[in-house]
C-alpha cells in the first residue's frame, strides 16, 4: 500500500459522514489558521514546530533572534485562555463571546475524537506517504492536509488541549485499546521530515532512527491496533521506502510475539544507529504491563499510550560519554540483554515526593528538604543552591541549553511565590497544631526550628526565596482571613492578591516539566529529576551511546534493571564525562 500512497496524485482522506461539526472544523482551518499565520512569530513557529516540535531547531534555519521571538510569543499566547475573546482580539475579526468559543475548541477535539480514521496506526503511512492529500468529511471536502496538521501543530504547542478538555469531550468513537488522539501534529511532522529527505538521498542511520523512523513508531504507538505487532509492522513499508537500508533484516511475521518484534525493532535501532537514544521513549513501570508484554526493562511497550514525552528536549549531542582508549565495544544486544559500557556516577540520597495530585504544602516541603540537603554552592554549575533548584524545577540548564531556552525573569519570581504560599501554608498549619496544644511530644516545634534555621541560612538573591519573616507574614494573613483546605499556590495568590501571572508560569513549567516524575539528589551531590518510581538504592549512571544520563537499579545477580532517563542539573551537555570517569568506565547487562 505505500507504493499506491506514494505514487497517487491526489489522496481523498474519507472521514465519515456528516456529524454536524464540520463548518465549525472548517472555520477555524479556514479563518483562524490563516489569521494566525498571518503573524510572524507564528509563520516562524510553525517552522519551528516543524522542523522539530519547537524544542531542537536547527540553528541554520532560525536564528537566536527568531528562537526567542517563538518563545516569547507561544509561551504568553499559551498563558492566555483561549475561551476569552480577548485571546483572539487582534488577530482574528469574530464577535464571539467566551461561550461562543468555548464551544468551537470542544468541537475541535470531538472532531478527531469520534473518528475512527485518526486512531489507527496504518494511517500514519497513509497520511505521510500521500503527496497531495484532503480531508473528506460529510459536506466539507476542501481541506488540506497542510490545513488540518499545521493547525493541529500549534495547537499543541499553545497547549490548548490541557486547558479545554476534561469530561466534557464527547468521544464518540471508543477504541479498543483506550487512545484518545485528538490531533494531527505527529503524522504532519513527518510528513515535513519525509518531504526534506527526498528520493536517493545519502543519510546518516542515527539521523534516520531520531528524526524519522522512531517518531514514526510513536505516532503508531498513540494509535490502535488489531494486533500488538501492528504497532511495528504498520510503519515498515514507510520506513523501508524511505530509509530501505535501515530496516535491513527485519521481517514481517505475524507467528512472531509482540515481545519478539518489539524487542528486535529496538535492537536495530540500537545497532544501526549506535545510539541508545530509544531509552528516552521507555515508559515507567505503571504503564509496562499494557497488552501483558512480558519485555525487557530496556524495550519501550509499544502497546501502551501512557507515555510521557521525553524528559528532555532533543539533544545536541550523540552521547554523554566516551571511552578514553576507544576499544570499549558499541551497545549490543546479546542473548536478550543490553550490553553497554558506562559509570556509575551514586546512589541517590533524597528523593522528593510525587508532585501531582498532591497537596502544594506537601510539594514544596518535599522539594525543601532537597533544598535543605544541598551545599550553598551547587558545584557542577557554580550557582547558589536556590537558583540551581528553581532552574532544576523547570528544567532550565545554563550554557548551551540555555541559550535556546534561556528561563524568563518571571520563573524566579513565579518559584519565590510558590515556596511563599507552600512554607506559609506550612508555619501556619504547625503554629496552630503547637497552639491548641496537639503537639504533645514537641516534634512539630522542632520541625518548625528546622524550618526556619534553613530558610535564615539560605543565602543570595532575596528576589528568589521568601524570608522568615515574609512567610510568618504570610500565614498570619492566611489565619486572619481562615483560608483553609488543600489550596493550589494559584488559588492562594489570587486570593490575597499576589502576581498571580509569575507564579501560574512556574508551577505551569514545573508540572509540564517534572510530568510523572520527581526531583532527587544524589549522594555525590548532583540534583536531577528521575523516575516517580525510583528508589533509594537506584544509581545514577552515564552510558556509552545514551545522549541523557539514566537511573538503573541493581539486580543481585550483577545485572541491572533500566529505570528511565534523568535530568541532571549542569551535566546535559556532557560536563560530567571527566578524563578520570571515562577511564574508569566498565561493561554491564541490562536486562
Amino acid at each position: 500500500m505505500g507504493d499506491i500512497y506514494a505514487a497517487a496524485a491526489e489522496t481523498v482522506i474519507w472521514l465519515g459522514p456528516e456529524m454536524g461539526d464540520e463548518w465549525i472544523i472548517r472555520w477555524l482551518l479556514k479563518t483562524l489558521w490563516p489569521a494566525l499565520s498571518v503573524s510572524w512569530n507564528v509563520r516562524v513557529a510553525r517552522q519551528a514546530l516543524y522542523d522539530g516540535m519547537k524544542s531542537s531547531l536547527d540553528r541554520n534555519h532560525v536564528s537566536k533572534t527568531e528562537l526567542e521571538a517563538i518563545n516569547e510569543y507561544l509561551g504568553d499566547l499559551r498563558l492566555e485562555d483561549p475561551t476569552d475573546p480577548k485571546t483572539w482580539m487582534g488577530i482574528v475579526a469574530t464577535d464571539f463571546d467566551r461561550d461562543r468559543w468555548e464551544i468551537y475548541w470542544i468541537t475541535y477535539f470531538e472532531f478527531f475524537a469520534k473518528r475512527a480514521w485518526f486512531h489507527r496506526c496504518w494511517v500514519v503511512q497513509e497520511a505521510v506517504l500521500s503527496k497531495n492529500a484532503t480531508i473528506a468529511a460529510g459536506p466539507i471536502w476542501d481541506v488540506t492536509w497542510e490545513e488540518l496538521g499545521g493547525f493541529s501543530a500549534v495547537v499543541r504547542a499553545l497547549d490548548i488541549h490541557n486547558t479545554i478538555v476534561g469530561e466534557e469531550i464527547s468521544k464518540g468513537y471508543n477504541p479498543p485499546g483506550g487512545t484518545l488522539n485528538m490531533s494531527a501534529w505527529d503524522i504532519q511532522y513527518l510528513r515535513e521530515q519525509v518531504s526534506k529527505t527526498g528520493d536517493g538521498h545519502e543519510y546518516a542511520p542515527l539521523f534516520a532512527w531520531k528524526k524519522l523512523i522512531w517518531p514514526s513508531a510513536m505516532a503508531a504507538r498513540r494509535r490502535d491496533a488489531t494486533l500488538a505487532v501492528d504497532r511495528i509492522y504498520s510503519i515498515v513499508g514507510l520506513m523501508k521506502r524511505v530509509f530501505p537500508r535501515e530496516l535491513d533484516g527485519f521481517t514481517v511475521d505475524y507467528e512472531s510475539t509482540a515481545r519478539l518484534v518489539f524487542t528486535q525493532f529496538t535492537k536495530q535501532a540500537i545497532e544501526r544507529s549506535g545510539s541508545l537514544f530509544h531509552l528516552a521513549m521507555v515508559e515507567d513501570d505503571p504503564a509496562r504491563d499494557v497488552g501483558q508484554v512480558d519485555l525487557p526493562s530496556w524495550v519501550p511497550n509499544f502497546c501502551t499510550v501512557r507515555w510521557e514525552t521525553p524528559i528532555y528536549p532533543a539533544r545536541p549531542i550523540h552521547s554523554q560519554i566516551s571511552a578514553l582508549d576507544g576499544n570499549i565495544r558499541s551497545p549490543h544486544v546479546s542473548d536478550g540483554r543490553l550490553v553497554v559500557s558506562g559509570v556509575s556516577l551514586g546512589k541517590l540520597r533524597i528523593a522528593s515526593m510525587h508532585p501531582r495530585e498532591i497537596d502544594v504544602r506537601v510539594n514544596v516541603a518535599s522539594c525543601f528538604f532537597i533544598l535543605a540537603g544541598m551545599d550553598e554552592i551547587y558545584a557542577p554549575t557554580g550557582e547558589g543552591r536556590v537558583e540551581a533548584v528553581w532552574r532544576t524545577m523547570v528544567m532550565n540548564q545554563s550554557g548551551l541549553q540555555g541559550e535556546h531556552h534561556p528561563a524568563r525573569p518571571r520563573l524566579m519570581s513565579g518559584f519565590r511565590h510558590f515556596f511563599l504560599e507552600g512554607l506559609a501554608l506550612r508555619v501556619w498549619d504547625m503554629e496552630d497544631k503547637i497552639a491548641s496544644g496537639r503537639d504533645v511530644q514537641g516534634r512539630i516545634a522542632n520541625s518548625l526550628e528546622y524550618l526556619t534555621t534553613i530558610v535564615q541560612g539560605l543565602k543570595g538573591d532575596p528576589r528568589s526565596f521568601p524570608t522568615m519573616e515574609q512567610i510568618r507574614v504570610r500565614a498570619g494573613r492566611m489565619r486572619e482571613n481562615t483560608i483553609a483546605g488543600r489550596l493550589e499556590p494559584l488559588g492562594v495568590a489570587a486570593a490575597k492578591g499576589c502576581d498571580a501571572v509569575p507564579i501560574r508560569e512556574f508551577y505551569e513549567a514545573f508540572t509540564e516539566r517534572i510530568g510523572p516524575r520527581k526531583m532527587f539528589l544524589t549522594k555525590s551531590g548532583l540534583l536531577g529529576i528521575c523516575n516517580w518510581c525510583s528508589k533509594l538504592t537506584d544509581e545514577l549512571w552515564l552510558l556509552d551511546g545514551g545522549d541523557l544520563p539514566y537511573l538503573l537499579r541493581p539486580r543481585e545477580d550483577g545485572t541491572y534493571t533500566f529505570m528511565g532517563s534523568c535530568y541532571v542539573h549542569g551535566g546535559m551537555e556532557g560536563e560530567l564525562a571527566t578524563d578520570e570517569l571515562r577511564s574508569s568506565m566498565r561493561e554491564i547487562a541490562i536486562v
